[in-house]
């Protein structure tokens, strides 16, 4: 997914890297499509819920990372991860 007004590239599927483990060289291939005047982020809703332990890898890998949490209403979203759910 690319967003071109911000120049952000993110890839189109959640990652959840930091909330199982995997080698470093699996998360970096989901942005080896972005250009390099392309910021990068992605999107993990689990990342909320990381452990005290996965949050000291995210600081280890990512030292100068930014975060930006979006939270929505509660019924709505819970309507929507059911909906989710059902679907498969």
């Amino acid at each position: 997914m690319v967003c071109n007004a911000l120049k952000v590239f993110m890839p189109k599927h959640e990652q959840h890297f930091f909330n199982f483990p995997q080698p470093v060289m699996c998360y970096l291939k989901s942005f080896q499509k972005a250009r390099p005047d392309q910021l990068v982020g992605e999107k993990t809703p689990g990342y909320l819920n990381l452990t005290r332990r996965q949050i000291a890898r995210v600081r280890k890998l990512l030292p100068d990372v930014r975060l930006i949490v979006v939270l929505r209403k509660p019924v709505p979203r819970s309507w929507s991860q059911a909906h989710g759910n059902l679907r498969g």
